[in-house]
């Protein structure tokens, strides 16, 4: 997959690798996108902007403080997938 967590249009969230994550969609609004790990009953995180959201699920699976200006290609993180490179 080209990015580190992949939103797909099923629903899926999947990392780089394939593994499953979770399921994204919106609220009863749709004003918010939530992300539900999987075996959770909740969201954990929302976001009204998409790839936000993303973001926040990326630093969410790599153990590290969300950061609005990590780079989400995951070929940019192969070295050491828990601290996300520089932007170019």
């Amino acid at each position: 997959m080209k990015f580190i967590v992949n939103l797909l249009a099923d629903g899926s969230v999947v990392s780089a690798d394939g593994e499953y994550l979770g399921a994204w969609g919106t609220d009863e609004t749709d004003a918010f996108y939530l992300f539900t790990p999987d075996g959770a009953d909740d969201h954990i995180l929302l976001h009204p902007f998409f790839g936000l959201l993303c973001k926040q699920v990326a630093c969410w699976h790599l153990g590290v403080p969300y950061d609005p200006d990590m780079p989400m290609l995951a070929d940019r993180h192969q070295d050491d997938p828990g601290k996300p490179s520089a932007p170019l």
